[in-house]
């Protein structure tokens, strides 16, 4: 008998495998009918991974399918994102927190906007008009509307508006706290900010906080309306000083070079520290947005942060 089984060893083999397979499965099928027959595991199961699930699902479900390699651009850190996922389409360093100059100012047109009146009325400080960098020239004691000062901030990017505005409703100190406490709250983790016109190297994001922080902040109407204005003259309360202004961002002029249609606006920066940045949102045909956040470019011309946003935004608007 014994010899037998020896001589059909493979046979044996076989069934005894099968067997094991088949004890296995019946004892997996056991497991999964009990823990379907008990509702509060699978309560458990769903409150701790349906958030999860759910939010990996959505940006697979809305990748564009595309064969296109991602543009090279000559910037330390960027990133490109759907605005309707969220996702980026291209990144480089997205979540490395650097210095941001005057990118700081949508986060302070942010702020303003939370807490000011549009037509109340700012009185320009001897701290505002001493401000050193980028400003108006605005005279100590001159008297602008908020509204008017936003224009400033975000068009010409005045560090004098940028002051002004933080004074307006306390102290600079008081007015930078909230603009920390609003980073929180969009959850913006790499953004920490020191003064309120991005002069300090202590002001610092990362592009994709700055992608999605000009992403919400293109909700409110008084600030697309500003970031997408060419060109624009606001005028003193008095009458007696008139500015003419021209918004920095290249993208939105159809004079420039760099002139890209359908792009809503941004806000550009530069710093020693932090080079030639911009931040730029480009809008779809179907609606949607694209959110290109470029930092520190490689080149130090004044047109390279353009140049590189605008290859991001149109290699991904391709997608």
């Amino acid at each position: 008998m014994i010899s037998r089984i020896l001589t059909h060893r493979p046979t044996v083999i076989i069934l005894l495998v099968l067997a094991i397979l088949g004890l296995g499965n019946t004892i997996l099928q056991h497991k999964t009918a009990s823990a379907l027959n008990n509702d509060e595991t699978l309560i458990t199961i769903d409150k701790e991974l349906a958030h999860s699930v759910d939010a990996l699902s959505k940006p697979i479900l809305t990748l564009p399918k595309s064969n296109q390699k991602s543009p090279l651009i000559y910037a330390r850190s960027y990133v490109v994102i759907d605005g309707t996922s969220k996702y980026p389409l291209a990144s480089k360093n997205p979540d490395v927190n650097v210095p941001i100059a005057s990118t700081t100012k949508i986060m302070t047109a942010l702020v303003t906007l939370d807490t000011l009146p549009l037509d109340q009325v700012v009185t320009i400080t001897p701290e505002a008009s001493a401000i050193p960098g980028s400003q108006m020239n605005f005279i100590k004691g001159e008297k602008h509307t908020v509204h008017n000062l936003l224009y400033a901030l975000m068009m010409n990017s005045a560090n004098d508006a940028a002051v002004a505005l933080s004074q307006a409703n306390g102290t600079t100190e008081e007015f930078v706290s909230r603009m920390n406490k609003k980073a929180q709250t969009l959850g913006l983790a790499n953004t920490h900010y020191i003064d309120p016109a991005g002069l300090e190297e202590g002001s610092q994001s990362s592009p994709r906080d700055l992608a999605l922080m000009l992403d919400y902040a293109l909700g409110n109407k008084t600030f697309r309306s500003i970031v997408g204005t060419q060109t624009h003259t606001i005028t003193s309360v008095d009458n007696r000083y008139t500015y003419q202004l021209n918004n920095s961002n290249r993208l939105i002029h159809p004079d420039e070079p760099l002139y890209l249609p359908s792009t809503i606006g941004g806000k550009t920066g530069f710093t020693y520290e932090a080079g030639h940045c911009l931040i730029a949102a480009y809008e779809r045909a179907d609606g949607s947005r694209l959110i290109a956040a470029v930092l520190h470019t490689n080149s130090d011309d004044n047109d390279a942060s353009a140049k590189e946003a605008r290859k991001l935004l149109t290699w991904a608007n391709q997608l």
